[in-house]
């Protein structure tokens, strides 16, 4: 077993960031969601089936499973990143929040604004705000995208 920086559980496999930058995956990888690319990466991210990550220049690769576009990774330069079911949420530079891949509950549909951190859930993501606020989007069936005020 290696030294690892940073570290995503998905479905059924995982992904971490070795010391040298290069992620391993293990466990499933029937949609080749377990075969990174050899970038160099600062953050890693599984979803189900798919895993995304940025690299060390602050651009969104992901692999795996592609059937809505969430493994179809934006351009751009980005800080953070969070895989849901199948979509994953990526904060730009800028601190604005980019989404892509499955949209069928709203999922994709990030609020305008400057986010610090987020995070994805199966069918919604929440973010924090430079301001500290939460804000959520997408699936509200359990009030998972209702926070507290």
């Amino acid at each position: 077993s290696g030294t690892f920086l940073q570290l995503s559980s998905g479905q059924n496999h995982n992904c971490a960031i070795g010391l040298t930058g290069l992620v391993e995956c293990w466990g499933n990888n029937s949609s080749g969601q377990s075969n990174p690319p050899s970038a160099v990466f600062d953050r890693v991210s599984t979803g189900n089936e798919f895993s995304c990550g940025i690299t060390s220049a602050g651009e969104v690769q992901c692999w795996g499973y592609d059937s809505q576009g969430q493994a179809t990774a934006p351009s751009g330069t980005f800080t953070e990143i969070s895989a849901g079911y199948y979509h994953a949420c990526a904060i730009e530079d800028v601190g604005t929040v980019v989404c892509w891949g499955s949209n069928g509950s709203g999922q994709c549909s990030a609020p305008s604004g400057l986010f610090a951190q987020l995070s994805s859930g199966q069918l919604h993501a929440c973010g924090i705000q430079l301001s500290g606020s939460v804000e959520c989007w997408g699936n509200d069936a359990y009030g998972q995208s209702s926070p507290p005020p």
